[in-house]
């Protein structure tokens, strides 16, 4: 009968132990959020942005962005996706790809696929040029050289002298519009005006205190926090009248 108490207690006290381990992991977070919480505006928590892309995803936020950045002479071009951005303003322009982007003094032209699209100083769309109107076939890269708009095509060079409605061979002389990589600074701000400031830092926090950043799993969680805290007090409760009845017979 005592190798049999002995066992029960050697038991209750090394689960014990272990689910108390475990609960000391699962409280250690939500004992940091809750003190963060309590200071939220003496640390500007809902001031503060996430931006980690893991993050924005388990959110629902975009984060798998493809930017293509063309510079201009006046300002730089930005396919975000599928739309488009002048400098950091967003345009209501919306692009499949953007192969190149000029600017002739007077207006914007971008080549998207095998259409010119031509955009105001402001970003708002004039007209769509493509090879009903007379665009030539093949078209590879568009340039702007001696105030004239130019275009590579397979085997030879177009340009336009009378605002785009006609095109005549030439010389090959143009450096072509490419693509460049984009400054953090724009990229941010464009990135900001795209997907938002990014998620608050104080929603996140209060996440992860209440459990709602775990979804529908953070109910069973808590479940089973809850009766392990239930274990501790009854296994906790039982060994100390154990050790205080062994004290009273000694």
């Amino acid at each position: 009968m005592k190798t049999k108490r002995f066992h029960l207690q050697r038991f209750l006290h090394k689960w014990h132990r272990r689910v108390g381990l475990v609960l000391a992991i699962v409280f250690l977070p939500v004992s940091i959020t809750g003190i963060l919480l309590n200071h939220t505006d003496e640390l500007s928590l809902s001031q503060m942005h996430v931006n980690v892309a893991p993050i924005l995803s388990w959110y629902g936020i975009k984060s798998d962005i493809k930017v293509t950045h063309f510079t201009t002479s006046k300002d730089s071009i930005t396919l975000v996706n599928k739309q488009i951005f002048i400098q950091e303003q967003a345009s209501d322009l919306n692009l499949n790809s953007l192969n190149g982007a000029v600017f002739t003094g007077d207006f914007y032209v971008l080549l998207s696929e095998q259409s010119l699209i031509l955009l105001t100083p402001a970003g708002e769309k004039i007209e769509t040029l493509s090879q009903v109107h007379g665009l030539p076939k093949g078209i590879r890269a568009l340039g702007f050289h001696h105030n004239t708009v130019r275009l590579q095509l397979a085997n030879k060079e177009v340009l336009s002298n009378d605002g785009l409605l006609s095109w005549h061979d030439i010389e090959s002389t143009t450096t072509w519009s490419t693509s460049n990589p984009i400054s953090y600074a724009l990229n941010s701000k464009i990135l900001s005006h795209y997907q938002g400031d990014g998620l608050p830092l104080e929603r996140v926090i209060l996440d992860l205190h209440s459990g709602r950043f775990l979804g529908k799993w953070a109910v069973y969680l808590t479940d089973l926090a809850a009766l392990g805290i239930i274990y501790l007090v009854l296994t906790g409760l039982m060994m100390w009248l154990k050790r205080k009845k062994k004290r009273q017979n000694n």
